[in-house]
C-alpha cells in the first residue's frame, strides 16, 4: 500500500483469511472490477488456480510475494515479478541452521517444525536440509533428532502442544530449528509450559518479527533470527509493474537478508529491518525519472 501511494497509484487489500476458495473469490472480484495489476502475498499459486486463469485470460498481471518457486510452476509466465527469490528463501533457512552450529560450538542436535505445505516455508526447509547435509558429508556433528511438520493454521492452537511433545520425545536435543518466527513464541510457549527451556537448548527462527527480535533483546529463549526486508520486495514488485505498464521489462527484485543475534538485535529496527539501505528513496527517485 505505501509503494502504491508513492508512486500515486491506488490499491485495495483483499483479505483472503488464509483460505484458498476465498482467495480465489477475491481474485475473481478484482478481474471485474478490471484492476490494472494483482499482488498475491503468501498464497501459493497451485491452490488459486481458477483465479489466476481469470486474472490471465483478462490481460491483467500478477505478481507475488513469498508465494512462488520457480521449480514448482506448470506455467510461470503467470506472473509477472516474483519477491524474494527462491535463493534468498532458501538462504533464511541455511543461516539459522549456521548459526546454530556456531552457537553450539560445532554440536547441535535440532528438533526441526516447518510447514512445507506452502512453498516459501518449503525453500527454509531446503536450506536447512542442505546446510545438515553439507556439515554431515564434511565430517562435523550435525545431527538433527526430529523433524516434524505442522499446519501453519494450526500455529496459535495445537503447535505449543505438538512441539512440547516433540522435545520431550527427544530429550537430547539442544538446538530448536523454527521454519518461521510466527512459530517461535507457541513453540517457546508449549516448552516453557512442560519445563523444557532450562535445559541449555535454545531456539533459532527466520524472518525477522518484531515479537521474536524482543525475545532475542531480551536474552529469550530465541537466540537469533534471519531478517528480510519484506518493504523492499514490496516496492520492487510495485516498480516492475511500472516497468511493464511503461512497455519495458521487468527485472529480478534483490531482496537482502541479516542475521541478528542480541549482539546487533538494536538495528533490527522492531521487526521492520530495511536492509540498511534507504531503497525508499532509491525507488522514488526511479520512479520520478
Amino acid at each position: 500500500m505505501e509503494a502504491s501511494t508513492a508512486i500515486g497509484w491506488k490499491a485495495t487489500i483483499y483479505d483472503t483469511h488464509v483460505s484458498a476458495t476465498e482467495a480465489n473469490e477475491k481474485l475473481l472480484q478484482a478481474v471485474t472490477t478490471k484492476v490494472d495489476g494483482i499482488v498475491l502475498v503468501g498464497l501459493d499459486p497451485q491452490n488459486i488456480g481458477s483465479g489466476l486463469a481469470a486474472a490471465k485470460a483478462a490481460g491483467i498481471p500478477v505478481s507475488c510475494i513469498a508465494c512462488w518457486g520457480q521449480d514448482d510452476a506448470d506455467t510461470k509466465s503467470k506472473f509477472l515479478s516474483v519477491a524474494p527469490s527462491e535463493q534468498v528463501l532458501t538462504d533464511l533457512g541455511r543461516v539459522s541452521a549456521e548459526y546454530a552450529y556456531q552457537y553450539t560450538k560445532g554440536h547441535p542436535k535440532f528438533l526441526a517444525m516447518n510447514d512445507t505445505s506452502l512453498t516459501n516455508l518449503k525453500f527454509r526447509q531446503n536450506g536447512f536440509d542442505k546446510f545438515v547435509a553439507d556439515c554431515t558429508s564434511a565430517g562435523a556433528d550435525c545431527r538433527v533428532l526430529a523433524n516434524q511438520n505442522f499446519q501453519y493454521a494450526n500455529t496459535f492452537t495445537t503447535l505449543p502442544a505438538q512441539a512440547a511433545s516433540l522435545a520431550q520425545a527427544h530429550p537430547g536435543f539442544n538446538a530448536f530449528w523454527a521454519g518461521f518466527d510466527v512459530a517461535a513464541p507457541p513453540i517457546i510457549s508449549g516448552l516453557t509450559q512442560a519445563g523444557l527451556t532450562s535445559s541449555g537448548s535454545f531456539l533459532v527462527g527466520s524472518q525477522g518479527d518484531g515479537a521474536s527480535e524482543k525475545l532475542i533483546a531480551s536474552g529469550g529463549y530465541q537466540k537469533a533470527t534471519v531478517a528480510i526486508s519484506w518493504e523492499w520486495a514490496a516496492y520492487g514488485i510495485i516498480d516492475n509493474f511500472n516497468r511493464q505498464f511503461s512497455k519495458g521489462k521487468p527485472i529480478d527484485v534483490t531482496v537482502p537478508i541479516r542475521l541478528f543475534d542480541k549482539s546487533n538485535i538494536a538495528e533490527a529496527k522492531d521487526g521492520t529491518w530495511d536492509g540498511d539501505v534507504d531503497f525508499r528513496a532509491a525507488f522514488k527517485k526511479i520512479w520520478n525519472g
